[in-house]
């Protein structure tokens, strides 16, 4: 059924009447006149700022000349459309006095104040789409007319005026509330700024607004109850006929008399209403700290401990009001299980070399050596394999370690290549022979003719020639320290990864140091909230004798700013015990951190493990941590020569042993030995809070714009101001916590990097720095502190490198206190955190003492105390102090993505970040260079390295890493080398490093290192398999010299 209108001649259906001339001209020129003034209102306020006040005046003006021409228009359709164009712009300026009302209080940055303003947008964006909508649909109709099509066409503006002054009559009731709720709640918390005249002029100007907004919604009332009265009589004044009287009720009453009262409640808005009344440069007692942020260090530090090597006892943290209180802990006990001292070594390492291999009588091109335990007569337990050499006389590069007291029942294979593919399925290889090992010493060197078969004592088939040679003693490997052996001509080297001995010693002095800030912040802000400080913006009172007249402040403009500053303190109240909370809760973290790191045995772990990157307990402690240790020196010379040439009819004159070579000789066993030290680490970064913000490089420019936005406070209200501060210190307190993980991880990589650097040039025999002249370059200079990233610059690893960054900088406030000890024994305390009043001070103590050859060390070069990782000083410090040595820290921070990541990041133009560390490093670090006056061939290469540092763009430009390196070693700086785990990337570029310091072929070394060195075994460490997580295709993006050999890849990503 179709609803039909009542047959209505279409003259009486006008959408406006027609005036008399006398009315017409009346009514045009109050229109005029409201919209006259409003436009001279908006040019007194505020120049080149579009504000609220502002849009109003201009929503008046545009209103007041539209209804005008809507008045003065005759032809019907141009009237029509210009009528509804001001209904809308009505409804609309309406609507922003409800609004405006509603929002006062509101700070305009907040997220509630742009709800209420985006809601204001969306009704105008939906009215305005209606009304062309039906626009359109009249100009169809028109055309082409129905009876349906006209009703619709006819009736909906009709219903939609009338329910627009139906909703604006009830907005402006529900404004008469809210503003009533206001003022009330305002009165019921006896603010002590408000006086007597104060309250009695914030309730007549709440009288006073609320008379126009009573008047004005019975306008409004009484407009809809005319336009539903006869819609279809006659559309504007239901069965009013008379044009005048229409006009005069149906919108002179209802519009201007509205248009009228608001442009007066809007002059007595004080234009800097919403002007911050605030100094930009004044400190705000949210936090009772300046607006921006600190580098973290330095000056404006936040941590105070004096040395614990001061007193005899834990210096007690201030106690706090509501948090539980701090446990005095002794140091954590370490639970890493330390390499074997010199002097109880328990291993050997083992060289091999073999002739004339055959199989099947034919020569054999491709083989390896393993050796098994046997058990019972049965191989149990492969102790090792050399590498596959391609040659029919192979003499082999890899060292295998057998234990001392196993030596008499360990078994030598010697296969031959037949399938690559399957090297770890022995049956799928072809045996060459085997041979029963006899007991070796140091030095000696014993001669197998291998047999496939035995029957008896009888060899039954000749397959070849096995040499075994006992090259040095060693330890076997310990869940602390893992070593791996390799021959280079008449050089050996040995690989050393050493867990440090510091992993939650650090941490844990830290913690106390973070917990003491945490508990006189949060005993600050808890006596703020007791407190109950009055408001922020202080309106002046009777008793100050200060209260401007009433020609100077408005009573809407003082009620206003009464609620303004009612609304703020009741936010910042909410707002700092928020805070309190997050405090109390952080505090609750640390001081769980602080029980669990004095008794680290509760993990069972020694070091942090790639799989628990997350792991918020284990948030402060380094990830995967590693001193890895590089030892080059001389193989011992043979006493005789082994045999020139091999005749199995000589087979008489065989002598399996050869003699051991003299004692003298013995001592020159890694004899000129060079070392090289790198700590391997993972990213410091807070893995545990994510990176969907990014890290603390991000988040700091975040906070830059924030505070740039506050600097214009001045043109903002004091609202608006303070909820950026809040926003401010929100983020500020994000990136404290943040800075707590990255830093304390930090700092856990400079004391071990810091104290095998020293070891490494304190104890070498190559030829270089001597030890006393070393020692007064870091007393000068300082100690360079060189971090190597492969992080890429997109993704969760873009926010790990701005974590890093900033941990890295932060570095620059510490400062190492070398204290002098007299022996081992005294060294026990081996790190003492503290602070000073240029940062923080870590205290280390140094041997001063000739007297360690026979000592625990940590390697096999002594000179480095195994307990408490200290360093022995063969020389006299420098400097007048006779108690230490204080050196400051200088870190550089260097990156360069390499993997898949990085490949999509330089396609889509996303290096920008690691460009900008690169140059700001690239100046610390030619300021240390002058410094030290570098060589200069070290000058020629950081030439080369600067001009690839600021010129290269989305490139993958290795070079840049590799060659600050090498100039960070040449001037006796620190090496860290990190990616996201420090297990994959950090591998391929740590022997890639060591392959270039033992020369020869380095390609071969690179993959002799990677294959069987200590690198994948810190992958079963972490992951439980000795694979490197890189698919193929990854493999194949990375860069060349940095690839991963053939059958070593393929562990999951998940754990990389």
């Amino acid at each position: 059924m179709v609803l039909r209108r009542p047959n209505v001649a279409m003259a009486e259906l006008e959408y406006l009447p027609q005036l008399s001339p006398s009315l017409q001209a009346l009514c045009v020129t109050l229109y005029l006149a409201v919209g006259v003034v409003a436009f001279t209102r908006s040019f007194q306020m505020r120049p080149r700022l579009l504000t609220r006040q502002k849009v109003f005046q201009y929503l008046v003006t545009t209103f007041c000349c539209m209804r005008s021409l809507s008045l003065l228009t005759t032809p019907v359709a141009v009237r029509d459309v210009l009528n509804r164009t001001a209904l809308c712009l009505f409804f609309s300026l309406m609507l922003f006095q409800v609004f405006f009302w509603f929002d006062v209080v509101n700070p305009s940055s907040s997220a509630r104040s742009k709800r209420v303003w985006h809601s204001f947008l969306y009704i105008n964006i939906i009215l305005y789409t209606v009304v062309g909508m039906l626009e359109l649909d009249l100009l169809l109709v028109t055309k082409a007319p129905t009876d349906a099509a006209s009703y619709w066409s006819d009736m909906l503006p009709v219903l939609l005026v009338a329910l627009g002054s139906l909703l604006l009559s009830i907005g402006l009731l529900f404004s008469i509330c809210k503003m009533r709720m206001r003022v009330q709640r305002l009165m019921n918390e006896h603010d002590a700024s408000l006086s007597t005249r104060s309250i009695a002029r914030v309730h007549r100007a709440l009288c006073y607004l609320n008379c126009i907004f009573a008047a004005s919604s019975c306008l409004f009332l009484l407009r809809a109850v005319l336009y539903l009265q006869h819609p279809w009589a006659h559309k504007e004044c239901g069965s009013i006929q008379d044009p005048n009287w229409c006009l005069g009720v149906g919108y002179v009453l209802p519009e201007l008399i509205p248009c009228c009262f608001f442009v007066l409640v809007m002059w007595d808005v004080d234009p800097n209403l919403w002007r911050s009344r605030m100094s930009t440069g004044e400190t705000t007692p949210l936090l009772g700290k300046s607006i921006g942020y600190t580098s973290g260090f330095g000056k404006d530090l936040r941590w105070h401990r004096p040395s614990p090597l001061l007193a005899l006892t834990t210096p007690t943290t201030e106690p706090y009001l509501r948090a539980r209180a701090v446990t005095p802990h002794t140091s954590p006990a370490n639970v890493s299980v330390q390499p074997t001292p010199p002097g109880l070594l328990d291993a050997l390492w083992l060289s091999f070399q073999c002739f004339q291999l055959k199989h099947g009588g034919a020569d054999v091109h491709a083989s390896l050596v393993i050796l098994h335990m046997l058990q019972d007569g049965v191989d149990d337990i492969e102790l090792g394999r050399t590498e596959l050499a391609h040659t029919t006389d192979p003499s082999f590069h890899v060292m295998i370690k057998v234990p001392l007291d196993a030596a008499h029942l360990l078994r030598i294979r010697v296969y031959s290549v037949r399938n690559w593919n399957t090297l770890a399925d022995l049956s799928s290889q072809n045996l060459v022979g085997d041979a029963m090992l006899r007991p070796l010493e140091i030095g000696q060197c014993q001669l197998y003719r291998l047999s496939s078969s035995f029957r008896g004592d009888m060899c039954v088939s000749n397959t070849g020639l096995l040499v075994v040679r006992c090259e040095a003693a060693a330890t076997m490997d310990t869940a602390a320290c893992i070593t791996r052996g390799f021959l280079m001509d008449k050089v050996l080297v040995e690989e050393e990864l050493v867990e440090s001995p510091w992993t939650y010693e650090i941490p844990y002095q830290m913690l106390q140091l973070i917990q003491a800030d945490l508990v006189q912040k949060a005993n600050w802000m808890a006596q703020v909230l007791q407190a109950n400080r009055t408001s922020l913006l202080h309106m002046p009172s009777d008793d100050d004798g200060d209260d401007p007249p009433t020609s100077t402040h408005s009573l809407l403009t003082e009620m206003i700013y009464q609620l303004q500053g009612n609304a703020r303190k009741r936010t910042n109240r909410k707002w700092r015990g928020r805070m309190l909370e997050d405090m109390e809760a952080y505090i609750g973290v640390v001081q769980d951190a602080l029980d669990a790191y004095g008794h680290p045995d509760k993990f069972g772990l020694s070091f942090k493990p790639s799989t628990k990157k997350a792991d918020a307990e284990l948030r402060f402690v380094a990830l995967n941590m590693h001193v890895q240790l590089l030892t080059l020196g001389a193989a011992v010379p043979m006493a005789s020569p082994l045999v020139a040439s091999i005749d199995e009819e000589k087979e008489a004159e065989w002598h399996d042993d050869v003699k051991v070579p003299s004692p003298t000789a013995l001592d020159g066993i890694f004899a000129g030995h060079q070392l090289m030290g790198t700590t391997t680490v993972g990213a410091f970064a807070a893995h545990v809070y994510g990176f969907g913000q990014g890290g603390i490089r991000q988040l700091r420019e975040d906070l830059e714009r924030l505070r740039e936005r506050s600097l214009k406070a001045t043109d903002w209200s004091d609202n608006t101001t303070q909820a950026l501060q809040r926003d401010m210190y929100a983020l500020e307190w994000h990136i404290d916590q943040r800075l707590d993980v990255a830093f304390t991880q930090a700092v856990s990589a400079l004391v071990p990097c810091f104290q095998h650097t020293l070891f490494a040039h304190l104890h070498t025999s190559a030829p270089g720095l001597p030890p006393a002249a070393y020692l007064a370059r870091l007393q000068t200079a300082g100690f360079l502190f060189n971090v190597e990233s492969l992080l890429s610059t997109v993704g969760s690893e873009a926010g790990m490198l701005g974590d890093m960054d900033a941990a890295v900088k932060a570095l620059a406030y510490v400062q190492i206190r070398l204290r002098c000890v007299p022996d081992a024994a005294s060294a026990a305390f081996a790190v003492a955190i503290s602070t000073c009043p240029q940062g923080l001070v870590v205290e280390l103590p140094i041997i001063m003492s000739n007297n360690y050859t026979l000592a625990p060390s940590m390697h096999r070069v002594p000179g480095q105390d195994l307990a408490s990782g200290a360093v022995y000083c063969p020389v006299p410090l420098p400097g007048s102090n006779p108690r230490g040595l204080v050196i400051k820290v200088v870190p550089v921070l260097f990156t360069q993505g390499m993997n898949e990541l990085q490949t999509v990041a330089n396609t889509v133009r996303k290096s920008q970040l690691q460009h900008a560390i690169n140059q700001e490093s690239a100046n610390v670090l030619q300021a240390y260079l002058t410094a030290v006056y570098a060589p200069a061939d070290v000058l020629a290469v950081w030439e080369e390295a600067k001009h690839e540092i600021f010129t290269t763009k989305d490139e993958k430009c290795m070079a840049i890493l590799e060659k600050t390196s090498w100039v960070v070693r040449q001037v006796g700086g620190g090496r860290v080398t990190c990616c996201k785990s420090a297990k994959d990337r950090t591998a391929m570029s740590v022997t890639l490093e060591q392959a270039k310091v033992m020369g020869g072929d380095v390609p071969m070394w690179t993959q002799l290192l990677r294959t069987y060195g200590v690198r994948r075994e810190n992958a079963r460490k972490n992951i439980g398999t000795a694979q490197y997580c890189f698919s193929s295709w990854q493999n194949y993006l990375l860069p060349p010299a940095y690839k991963c050999p053939p059958g070593t890849g393929g562990g999951s990503r998940a754990h990389s």
